[in-house]
Formats: C-alpha cells, sequence, structure tokens
C-alpha cells in the first residue's frame, strides 16, 4: 500500500458554485489565512469515500435555507442528502450546519449535541452541532440497548 504525506492545510472548502469558491478565495486572501485552505468547486453530494479523511475531522457548513430559494421539496431533500451523506461517508466526524429555518434540521435526520441562536446578518439563525458515530460505536450503542432490554424483560415477569 501505498503511502500518502498528510496534507499540510488545514482546511479544505467545496462549493458546488464556482462563484461562491472565488468570493471565499478573496475572503480569505483579505483575512490573510488563504494559504490555508485549499478551494475546490465540489458537489457534496457526489463525495466519495475515497475523498473523505480518514480520523475524527469537522465540517462546517451553510447551504441554502429557502430565503432565496422557493421549492421546498429540493430544500428539504437537499438537508435529507446532507445527513445521509454524513452518516455515510463522515464517521467519526463533526458536523456544525448553520440554518435559517431550523424546521430544516429535521430533515437530517440526526440528532444535534446542541444547537446555538445566532444571527447570520438579519436572518435569525440555528447553528446545530452533531457528532457522527463510528461503525464500532455504533455497533457498542446497539449492544447496550440490547443488554439493557434483556435485563428488563428477564426481570419483569
Amino acid at each position: 500500500m501505498e503511502e500518502t504525506t498528510p496534507p499540510t492545510d488545514l482546511f479544505y472548502a467545496w462549493d458546488i458554485s464556482s462563484r461562491a469558491i472565488e468570493s471565499a478565495k478573496q475572503n480569505a486572501k483579505m483575512a490573510k489565512v488563504d494559504h490555508l485552505i485549499t478551494f475546490e468547486r465540489k458537489d457534496f453530494a457526489q463525495v466519495t469515500k475515497e475523498e473523505v479523511m480518514d480520523g475524527q475531522h469537522s465540517i462546517v457548513t451553510d447551504p441554502p435555507y429557502g430565503v432565496r430559494l422557493h421549492n421546498d421539496e429540493s430544500i428539504e431533500e437537499l438537508y435529507r442528502m446532507i445527513g445521509t451523506t454524513c452518516n455515510t461517508l463522515f464517521l467519526g466526524w463533526n458536523v456544525s450546519l448553520l440554518c435559517g429555518n431550523k424546521e430544516l434540521l429535521s430533515f437530517v435526520d440526526m440528532k444535534p449535541n446542541r444547537t446555538n441562536s445566532l444571527f447570520n446578518g438579519p436572518i435569525e439563525a440555528q447553528l446545530a452541532h452533531y457528532y457522527v458515530f463510528t461503525e464500532e460505536e455504533r455497533n457498542e450503542l446497539i449492544q447496550r440497548a440490547i443488554k439493557k432490554k434483556s435485563r428488563t424483560t428477564c426481570c419483569s415477569s
């Protein structure tokens, strides 16, 4: 197996929009942090397991929440896709999701560890923080639940 060199960049910025990437590059340059960030036009829905780094890392995202977009079904589907992708590919990662419509967070189908209320410009928003369990952690939780259930079943007769 070929050894790979660990990345030197601290942050990876992905967006489906080339305009958003260019704007982020300009902002990073003005803040003098552009040397810490790798920018790439990428559709989060198309990310593959091979593109995801092993280990515990973080995702911070500010997806659309319908203020400028008016197709409720596609927005809901976007949030479902974010949850499914995180639960499938980003095991052991922390995910923070900024959303100006807290009802959309239910479509992510993950329970947040905590949420913070804040303003994103003039929009009242929620910053929901999630931890995506690894397979081992999921299996451990299942085993604990089975043991707990068997204790209550055997002892309640």
